[in-house]
């Protein structure tokens, strides 16, 4: 079954209802929509320069990898990173 909201253009929402609803999840729930945008803009936030670092350019593979794992946004967004497993050659 289709959702029977109409969208703010006026058009259908052509989401699927909730089962036993005959609405989608996000007319189900009117703030719904709101608070998942909001998230998706915190996690897009612009930064301003004066908190950003200065680095030397990486030359290695090794450079980089060691670059990343002191960053403390990829952490965030990537969790703690690990060691790879593999046939790599180690250090």
């Amino acid at each position: 079954m289709q959702c029977q909201k109409k969208k703010r253009d006026g058009n259908q929402c052509r989401a699927r209802a909730r089962s036993g609803q005959n609405c989608c999840a996000l007319h189900a729930e009117p703030g719904k929509a709101a608070e998942l945008g909001s998230k998706g803009g915190r996690r897009r936030a612009v930064y301003s320069p004066e908190g950003l670092q200065e680095f030397p350019a990486p030359r290695t593979a090794a450079d980089l990898r060691d670059l990343l794992r002191g960053s403390p946004q990829l952490t965030t967004v990537m969790g703690p990173t690990r060691p790879l497993s593999g046939g790599g050659p180690q250090k």
